[in-house]
């Protein structure tokens, strides 16, 4: 079903599309594109939107871009109408607050999404040009993932490895939509490729998934495993790559 939103934002979005540069998204148009696809996050997911989003605004550090008023004007307008409804005075953002309102976790993904587009009028369509100084090596997949290693809670929301793949996708997207390659330094379908080997898998499963079922898909454990794989997987390839 085509989104209200995206009727409302398609002279703009069709405007960014005609622009020589290329940038990062502000959060009104990021959250249309996830809307149209949700298989860009893994799936319709309320927990997966909010470690996707925070990784595809990662990218805003490196390019020196204030793009935290973007996606704050809207969130804080969800969070207001969300404390209203529930009746309760909490610290709450906006995602925990659907989650709170939703009986599962894609319910909650719908419910966000759905009141979304009530308040999209107030969000920033503009894509933000990144600066032609900035060195392609700054966007680096391998240089995150031991940023998020040190404080996990802190960029994920939770410890848990279906985060960490959402956010290293929002990252990657981030990056691409700036110009610039972010899986140079860690290629993910490498090392996929390498765990299946590994571990004689025969399907083609994604790295994340084959972590979780090595650790009886428990989010913690699988997330404590990853950086010990990770770390394996560069012993053994300095410069993230291996043979496809």
């Amino acid at each position: 079903m085509v989104l209200a939103t995206y009727a409302f934002l398609a002279p703009q979005l069709r405007a960014i599309s005609r622009m020589a540069c290329e940038g990062i998204y502000a959060f009104a148009p990021l959250i249309v594109r996830i809307a149209a696809a949700p298989e860009l996050i893994g799936g319709g997911s309320i927990w997966r939107l909010e470690a996707f989003v925070n990784g595809y605004y990662d990218v805003a550090s490196v390019v020196d871009q204030k793009l935290s008023g973007s996606a704050q004007g809207c969130l804080d307008a969800l969070r207001k109408e969300f404390i209203i409804e529930l009746g309760l005075d909490v610290t709450y953002g906006a995602y925990s607050l659907a989650s709170l309102m939703a009986s599962d976790d894609q319910d909650a993904f719908r419910l966000f999404i759905a009141r979304f587009r009530e308040h999209s009028f107030e969000c920033d369509p503009n894509r933000y040009p990144v600066s032609a100084l900035v060195a392609p090596d700054r966007f680096s997949l391998a240089e995150v993932i031991n940023r998020i290693r040190t404080r996990p809670e802190m960029f994920l929301g939770a410890k848990t490895l279906t985060r960490l793949r959402a956010y290293l996708d929002g990252y990657t997207l981030g990056a691409s939509d700036c110009g610039q390659d972010a899986t140079r330094s860690f290629q993910p379908q490498h090392f996929s490729n390498w765990l299946r080997a590994k571990y004689r898998f025969a399907a083609d499963c994604r790295w994340e998934r084959i972590i979780l079922f090595l650790r009886n898909f428990e989010e913690g454990e699988a997330l404590k495993l990853f950086f010990e794989l990770f770390d394996e997987y560069f012993a053994h390839n300095p410069f993230g790559r291996t043979a496809a």
